[in-house]
């Protein structure tokens, strides 16, 4: 597959049909599909008969009163439809569907039917039965309110919607509520005020919107009356409902309202997408069905073995049916795996991750891609300021290390090719060492001296180093210097502030700052401090409060260099920037009120360039222009540049290395600002504005050039390298420039590999002539344009198979396909974002992640889990803890399945050999809700194994929480195991109390077990002839329950202490017991302890002995139970060290769960 390259970095891109700007060949669901931006305003009016004055739009009629009718009545309200919702009643009952809690409740029904028509009545079968209804009902309770937490997705919508706007109707301007909107409204939009419908820009006076709600990006987009883009998202003479005016004003036509605005669109995506099931879900509901068929087909076996045995039917029933099925089914698991799962949740939060649905954290164990947003998680959403170019020298900011994860090779391939796509005029030799990480702070690259590799004076630079040109044509690659330019060493109070490995002049005394004393870099820094209109927030408000004009009342405390600048900044993003990044290192208070402001002209798109004029410090007949624009127009304006304080004339040699700096950075997806500057004769305020007397805007001083780009959070780096090593990729989703994008992604390590362009330069081709198939090409960065051309499912798997993917100028609708595409591929898909536009998305992964500080309420209400410091190394900690829990979930169901057997094998023995009944339905309760919860909790506190994040993703096909291997090692292993031990003990009570084994079998009905309707027995084998007279030891119908209730409680107490043992084997998977430690989780201590004492109580408290049959148990009857220590103990720990050492033997394949 070969992706069209037009568009794919900035070139401009071709023109698509009017039918497929939104669809492409592959039509994209709740495409947002208008052609009203490809026409002129007029006949935009035309279209929608309204009536404009073309020469004065705000004395025009607009629609009139009965036109507002009529379309209200066709379009109706100009509001979102909510979505049909559920009942809570019918969220609630629907809970008793679960076919294991259905099981229960028949089960509970039936015993107290059966309670009703025995003859005595068995008040143990009315506790029974009770006792599984609570059981049911609370657990049932407990599951509707872990999901009541519904979608809000529409109120947070609403509240993103206007109340009111003003608009001209019958040649009046009005205010009127939002909602009475119909298209052919002629809005006007002021600043501050939200986007009401869907509007065609008709007249702008520097109108800028902000859009991230729908766009995901915080830059503001200013509007335009003339079309700039084909597709409606990028046209810039359209704005959208829910969009916010930052600045200016403008007036515009409505084409759109209610359901079919484009955030209409977006929400209809998000109501109408299936949120998946978790695999959690998934797994529970196997494990529901399987022990629901198994406990049933066991039960109505038993069941007829009893009848067959001509049992009575009741006994038969309650015993053979209702038993086994108690016995069979882990009550408490449901409890068990909610107490874990809201454990967790709280571990999370304390880690600044908010989980929604608790059944999704298990989803982020298995994890194989994260989709990630662009802006405001892998990047700080805050310009900062990268290079300076100063002096014809590059020089780098905060740099950054190189993704060490990334294969030496690749590296070096990518800066090499990286800097081949620069040159101008010759092939780059293939240079080395260039992708190695520089001991000095920051660099990328080792500080060296380059042989000749152009004669064009191009910036081959890496980032925190310095390139200047050789006489020879060749740059000279040095470290960064101490200082840029010559500071005065006469300057009285100058104190030096270094930042970013070079000097600058730093000012203690306003009366210390002139112009003609300051280096380059320090003008520099000057203009763009002055010719900024960003303010910090603590000066505006001082001001206010004093009363007095800004530029006398400047109160913003000085920067201390060390401490983390926490002041807040309003403007212009890029304003912002560089204002924080001056104010470094001058004082930007100083500076303005040294630098006093007498003039400006402010940016705006046409000129591409702000402008100011100042006084000029230290030369009161003087003043100074201060420009500060687009490179390549601040250039044009220029006769002269600036160098080490010398003014010196534009030549070839200064433009070849001025645009080669610009190309670097631009490359790199930085955003470049041009500065410069012009000495002219002090004049009078109201001069500037006599027409034809403004300030000079040609002969200029070229100063030098800042970029800026938006960087990337700490931590991000060292978290995509740790999904490396778990087997996760992760790929960028963004609406950003595909070259900032890619940019980006290099420097947090998500692309490290070849792009078709990188191999393309290599190979001397076009790059249309490579295809991503290619196994050169292992990093594909692709566009929303491009994948509107994807006709097939081939040419999406040739892009998503790849292992390093960057999107780019996707729209919501496409970002959904892609994760619908991954999906297709069996991918488990976390999905991260925080504007409207990313919620259908969010709502269709198996993981939707928002972001907590800086996402939209709808992104947040989509979304299963909240970051609540938007920062991505915290997905990280939440899959990491994912791949815990699924952990401590499969130890906590093979340590809760292994009771089953010796629960079952007392009834097996009462219905096919009548021996009495060793366990009781009260007594199985007893230890599947009570003794053993604790135990099997204290494992949602168990610690990683020490491999956890170095494991692959699991294969949701093959790895289950409940495959063969458990039920092997719960069923058999252990659980025959524990059995022979129970069944041991039971047996040994008899034996203590001389009563032979005959005397036991084939007398479970009769005998042992009914002290209100049982008779004496008679002890086979202990008949003696005494004195002629045959004497036979006879046992009364109290000596009969007292034995038997020893020996019940000898297999009560023989289970329990079994899974006393077995927890602490339970604890790990892999790791031996003794190194991962026995010790580290406090709270099993906890958990075992409350289970031996609930045992004692309940066998040894008088009061409880005749309700659950219990009685004294002598030392004997606790003897068998130490057997499972010595069996379970060499077993457990020879099998995780075969997994250790031996993973693909077959005892590690057939015997490790």
């Amino acid at each position: 597959m070969k992706l069209p390259f037009k568009g794919a970095h900035g070139a401009p891109e071709g023109v698509p049909a009017p039918d497929s700007a939104e669809g492409g060949a592959v039509q994209a669901r709740g495409a947002y599909e208008v052609d009203d931006h490809m026409v002129s305003p007029e006949e935009v009016a035309e279209r929608y008969n309204v009536t404009i004055d073309w020469k004065n739009i705000g004395g025009s009629n607009g629609l009139t009163s009965q036109q507002v009718k009529d379309l209200q009545a066709k379009h109706g309200l100009n509001q979102l439809t909510p979505p049909k919702t559920t009942p809570e009643i019918i969220k609630f009952l629907k809970q008793f569907t679960n076919p294991l809690m259905a099981l229960l409740l028949v089960a509970g029904a039936l015993t107290f039917m059966a309670y009703g028509l025995q003859s005595p009545r068995d008040k143990n079968n009315a506790i029974l039965a009770a006792a599984l209804i609570i059981v049911v009902t609370l657990t049932c309770l407990m599951s509707y309110l872990q999901e009541r937490s519904a979608s809000s997705l529409m109120d947070s919508l609403k509240k993103m919607m206007p109340n009111k706007c003003t608009v001209i109707r019958d040649g009046q301007e009005q205010k009127v509520e939002a909602l009475e909107l119909v298209p052919g409204d002629l809005v006007r939009l002021y600043i501050g005020d939200r986007v009401p419908a869907d509007i065609r820009i008709i007249e702008t006076y520097d109108l800028k919107v902000e859009c991230s709600s729908l766009t995901g990006e915080s830059d503001l987009v200013p509007a335009s009356v003339d079309r700039k883009h084909d597709i409606p998202a990028e046209a810039r003479n359209l704005v959208f409902m829910s969009s916010l005016a930052m600045n200016g004003e403008g007036r515009g036509i409505v084409i759109r309202t209610g359901d079919e605005t484009m955030i209409g669109k977006i929400a209809s995506l998000a109501s109408d997408t299936n949120t998946h099931r978790s695999t959690l879900q998934v797994e529970v509901h196997r494990l529901v069905w399987f022990v629901g068929i198994l406990s049933f087909t066991v039960a109505i076996i038993l069941f007829v073995v009893g009848l067959a045995r001509k049992m009575s039917p009741l006994p038969a029933f309650v015993n053979g049916f209702i038993l086994v099925v108690v016995a069979n089914v882990p009550e408490g698991l449901p409890a068990t795996v909610t107490s874990l799962l809201s454990l967790t949740a709280l571990r999370l939060r304390d880690r600044n991750v908010l989980i929604k649905r608790t059944d999704i954290i298990e989803n982020l164990g298995v994890a194989t891609i994260i989709a990630s947003d662009k802006t405001g998680t892998l990047t700080q959403n805050k310009m900062s300021v990268e290079n300076i170019y100063c002096n014809m020298e590059l020089h780098g900011g905060k740099g950054f290390t190189p993704p060490p994860a990334a294969p030496q090779a690749s590296l070096e391939r990518a800066s090499h090719l990286a800097k081949a796509s620069l040159m101008r005029r010759s092939q780059l030799g293939r240079t080395s060492n260039l992708g190695r990480t520089a001991s000095n702070a920051g660099a990328l690259g080792r500080t060296s001296n380059l042989a000749r590799i152009s004669h064009d004076p191009a910036t081959q630079m890496a980032v925190g180093r310095t390139a200047r040109p050789r006489g020879d044509g060749s740059f000279e690659f040095t470290a960064p210097p101490s200082n840029l330019g010559k500071p005065s060493t006469t300057l009285q109070a100058v104190q030096e502030a270094t930042i970013n490995h070079f000097s600058v002049q730093g000012f203690s005394e306003l009366n210390s700052v002139t112009w003609e004393r300051s280096s380059t870099l320090t003008k520099l820094l000057t203009i763009a401090t002055v010719c900024n209109k960003a303010k910090f927030t603590f000066a505006e408000e001082q001001s206010a409060k004093d009363g007095k004009p800004e530029h006398t009342a400047i109160t913003v405390p000085m920067f201390q260099p060390g401490s983390e600048d926490t002041r807040k900044l309003l403007g212009d993003a890029t304003d912002c920037g560089l204002l924080r990044y001056c104010d470094r290192l001058v004082p930007s208070s100083l500076v303005r009120m040294a630098y006093k402001k007498v003039f400006d002209i402010p940016f705006n798109s046409a000129n591409k360039w702000s402008l100011a004029v100042t006084s000029c410090p230290g030369d009161s007949n003087h003043q100074l222009v201060m420009m500060k624009g687009a490179p390549e127009i601040v250039l044009t304006k220029c006769s002269h540049h600036l160098h080490n304080n010398q003014e010196k004339e534009i030549d070839d040699d200064f433009r070849a290395s001025m645009n080669a700096a610009y190309e670097r950075c631009g490359f790199m997806g930085e955003r470049v600002i041009g500065f410069c500057y012009r000495k002219i004769s002090a004049r009078s305020v109201d001069s500037f504005h006599v027409e034809g007397q403004g300030p000079p805007t040609e002969g200029l001083v070229f100063m030098g050039l800042m970029s800026l780009v938006d960087p990337p959070r700490p931590g991000v780096l060292e978290a995509v390298n740790k999904c490396r090593s778990a087997g996760i990729r992760v790929a960028m989703v963004t609406g950003d420039h595909p070259l900032t994008a890619e940019a980006i992604a290099r420097k947090v390590g998500i692309v490290t590999l070849m792009t078709p362009r990188e191999v393309a330069a290599e190979a001397g081709l076009p790059e249309s002539e490579i295809d991503i198939t290619d196994e050169r090409v292992g990093a594909v960065v692709v566009t929303g344009s491009q994948l509107r051309n994807i006709t097939t499912e081939d040419d999406w798997d040739d892009i998503l198979t790849k292992p390093e993917i960057v999107f780019a100028r996707t729209s919501p609708q496409q970002k959904l396909q892609i994760v619908e595409n991954l999906q297709r591929l069996g991918e488990t898909v976390a999905v991260t974002g925080d504007g409207v536009n990313d919620s259908p998305a969010l709502k269709r992964a198996q993981i939707g992640v928002a972001m907590g500080k800086g996402g939209s309420d709808v992104a947040r209400d989509a979304a299963d889990i909240v970051l609540m410091d938007d920062e991505f190394p915290s997905i990280v900690n939440a899959i990491e803890e994912g791949r815990v829990i699924y952990d401590n979930l499969k130890k906590t169901i093979a340590y809760t399945l292994a009771h089953a057997v010796p629960e079952v094998l007392p009834l097996f023995l009462n219905l096919v050999l009548n021996f009495p009944l060793g366990l009781g339905g009260l007594l199985i309760l007893s230890i599947d809700l009570i003794t053993e919860q604790g135990p099997a909790i204290s494992l949602a506190y168990e610690h990683a194994e020490a491999d956890v994040m170095k494991r692959p993703p699991r294969d949701n096909k093959k790895d289950r929480l409940v495959d063969g291997p458990v039920l092997r090692y719960a069923y058999l292993v252990y659980g025959i195991t524990t059995s022979v031990l129970c069944m041991l003990a039971f047996f040994t009570i008899f034996w203590w109390n001389d009563v032979p084994l005959s005397s036991v079998y084939n007398k479970g009905s009769d005998y042992w077990m009914f002290p209100d309707t049982q008779t004496d027995l008679t002890l086979t084998g202990t008949c003696k002839f005494i004195d002629g007279v045959e004497r036979c030891r006879i046992l009364s119908p109290r000596e009969q329950s007292i034995i038997y209730w020893q020996a019940q409680s000898a297999w009560y107490v023989t289970l329990i202490c079994s899974q006393f043992w077995h927890i602490w084997f339970c604890k790990t998977r892999t790791e031996s017991i003794f190194k991962h430690g026995i010790f580290r989780n406090t709270v099993t201590f906890y958990g075992t302890a409350v289970s031996v004492a609930v045992m004692m109580i309940i066998v040894y408290a008088p009061f409880l002995q005749g309700i659950f049959a219990t009685w004294y148990l002598p030392g004997i009857g606790w003897v068998p139970m130490i057997g499972t220590l010595f069996w379970l103990l060499p077993y457990t720990e020879y099998t995780k060290r075969q997994v250790r050492t031996n993973p693909d033997g077959w005892w590690a394949r057939k015997m490790a769960w």
